[in-house]
């Protein structure tokens, strides 16, 4: 559809708009010209994985030996990987709503059965531990964290992290602690693994990667950190899928993590301008609102007074074009593709409590985000 129209502006897609560091690219280059383009360990390759033992060490205060540390194609295949080798037919697995459009949907392959607990934007989207504690069955098994989220920009505060590691103690669940985000968070506020909480580390599988701090999207590289008596089985599944993650994009991500980290700073702070700009943007529109988020490069605007006033004009309008979705959101994001060509994403698309809300990135330049909110206040005036 995007391409039917040619002029089409995207605030959809969650991937950096940089290129990967030239030092880190050149580290790849180098790689393929000396010959890495063969297996390397199921596991990945020593260096780095000594290098990301280093790294958690250093910065998330939890301490792994390279043996605790897989790599895999991507954080997408080391969350697949988790849960296959986690689940049983039938367990349930704890996502907080709304979450990321892939958690459910590889929960449910993995086996397993997908439980939401609602957050609300007026508690900064932390789960409530009463709603957790209320969730909590004979079969539950995981509790899946994001923080910084996609698609709220939400970052879970200390003590939501620590009530969380309670009741996983008490309750003996596992945590999955998807931290892919965990280097673009804003204004001082700092990020925790939930894995150097007292007594976490056995019970947790940390999963990170360079696709959005290095701008390493297509390098597809990812890591599970997990004790040695959750890695054996974890490398079960991913050896006899995966069987390793491409070698060049190893040596390009170790030296990534050992390089220097100037590139990401500077990367965190062009996007802390842009999110300053729209939610600026966002706000200026009736019947839009949004705060502003604490990491990851999303706006999750809300849209609900507007659907609320102006529904049944969006569906009349959509009526002469194409098949009206069932979803509010769903119906607000296709009138702005069809009246302004700029793609939002329906916030109903990552759960239940999603609904009502847009989810638009802002890891695009400035000039595009402001033409973006040109059009869309000007259809939004329109309806």
């Amino acid at each position: 559809m995007e391409r039917a129209y040619g002029d089409v502006l995207s605030l959809a897609t969650g991937e950096p708009d940089y290129a990967t560091p030239k030092h880190v690219t050149e580290a790849g280059v180098e790689a393929l010209r000396s010959g890495y383009t063969h297996y390397t360990s199921n596991l990945g390759l020593q260096e780095l994985r000594q290098a990301i033992a280093n790294k958690l060490q250093r910065e998330n205060d939890v301490e792994y030996s390279p043996e605790e540390i897989m790599i895999t194609s991507g954080s997408s295949e080391a969350l697949i990987d988790t849960l296959l080798s986690t689940l049983d037919p039938g367990d349930e697995v704890m996502l907080f709503d709304p979450c990321y459009v892939a958690y459910e949907p590889c929960v449910r392959l993995a086996g397993g059965s997908p439980v939401h607990v609602p957050t609300y934007e007026e508690d900064d989207w932390n789960p409530n531990p009463e709603l957790i504690k209320k969730k909590i069955a004979p079969r539950t098994k995981v509790i899946l964290l994001s923080s910084p989220s996609n698609p709220t920009g939400a970052v879970l505060s200390k003590d939501t992290l620590e009530t969380i590691a309670e009741i996983a103690q008490k309750q003996d669940i596992f945590i999955v602690s998807d931290e892919v985000y965990e280097k673009i968070v804003y204004d001082g506020i700092r990020n925790y693994s939930i894995a150097s909480f007292s007594n976490m580390k056995e019970r947790t599988y940390t999963i990170n990667g360079f696709s959005k701090a290095y701008a390493m999207t297509g390098w597809r590289i990812g890591y599970v950190a997990c004790p040695k008596a959750l890695m054996d089985s974890l490398l079960k599944v991913h050896q006899n899928s995966a069987l390793c993650a491409p070698a060049m994009a190893q040596k390009a991500a170790c030296v990534a993590l050992t390089g220097p980290q100037g590139c990401v700073r500077e990367m965190v702070e062009e996007y802390a301008r842009r999110r300053d700009l729209i939610i600026s943007e966002i706000n200026k529109i009736d019947g839009f609102s949004c705060r502003k988020p604490k990491g990851a490069f999303y706006a999750f605007a809300n849209v609900k007074e507007l659907l609320a006033r102006k529904g049944d004009a969006i569906r009349e309008y959509l009526k002469e074009r194409i098949e009206v979705p069932v979803s509010l959101s769903e119906q607000f994001m296709d009138y702005i593709f069809q009246s302004a060509h700029v793609v939002v994403v329906a916030g109903s698309f990552f759960g239940m409590e999603g609904e009502g809300y847009v989810r638009m990135t802002y890891a695009k330049s400035s000039q595009e985000i402001r033409e973006a909110f040109q059009r869309i206040n000007e259809a939004v005036s329109n309806i």
